[in-house]
């Protein structure tokens, strides 16, 4: 796997995140009903949990349990390296899967928080866990920093990286609005979309005060391509 993990901050972090899911399911294979659990890697929205439990805002993304979730993810992140290569260093790389997952989890309890003050609402509190958010967050600082990037191999493929937000977006949006209505567990989509909004103002607030909100600004105007051709 090393020759598509191009980043040596990505490629660490998937072999933690591959060790985890291995020992999972491993020990669920020779033990089903005394296997080990790593749950106290997941992060559950409470903040009684959160305090008791400090660690799980930085260790929920490295636990993984569902194999085609985790394959999922596999790609995703060898393709965000990629772009990361392309554009930054293992140092803004790492920063900002942490800052992404770390913002998701504030996101995540201060909906929470909102919704038992205000809205009288009861708030199921499911284990969270997976790459997804950091990845998310990941891809929205590279198109907060550079909209028209795009995700292009060969003659096959040829992708916005923004659009693929866009649809990640919409998803988790439409989703966590439709479980909050049918009193379903909304919290691991609101998760998603606190790393997104974390990434996305932090890349905002990290640039000069003339060049801010430029992805507002090139959504509003025609779409122009800028390429960059990533060999598989």
């Amino acid at each position: 796997m090393k020759k598509y993990f191009k980043l040596n901050a990505a490629l660490l972090i998937w072999q933690i995140s591959l060790a985890i899911f291995l020992f999972t399911i491993f020990f669920e294979l020779i033990t089903p009903t005394n296997a080990p659990k790593f749950d106290w890697l997941a992060f559950v929205p409470s903040l009684d949990h959160v305090i008791s439990s400090p660690w799980v805002i930085f260790t929920y993304p490295f636990l993984n349990t569902n194999v085609v979730v985790f394959l999922i993810s596999t790609i995703l992140l060898i393709v965000v390296n990629q772009l990361y290569k392309a554009f930054f260093n293992n140092t803004t790389f790492t920063y900002i899967f942490f800052i992404s997952c770390v913002g998701g989890t504030v996101f995540s309890l201060l909906v929470k928080w909102v919704c038992t003050t205000f809205l009288d609402t009861i708030v199921e509190e499911p284990s969270i866990y997976g790459l997804f958010p950091s990845i998310l967050g990941l891809i929205t600082y590279l198109v907060t920093i550079y909209p028209r990037v795009r995700w292009v191999i060969g003659e096959q493929i040829n992708i916005s990286i923004l659009w693929i937000l866009m649809v990640f977006f919409f998803i988790d949006a439409v989703s966590a609005i439709y479980f909050f209505i049918s009193d379903g567990d909304f919290m691991y989509h609101t998760t998603n979309l606190g790393a997104i909004l974390t990434a996305h103002f932090f890349a905002e607030f990290s640039k000069p005060v003339k060049d801010r909100f430029m992805l507002f600004k090139h959504l509003l105007n025609k779409y122009t391509s800028q390429s960059i051709s990533l060999k598989s």
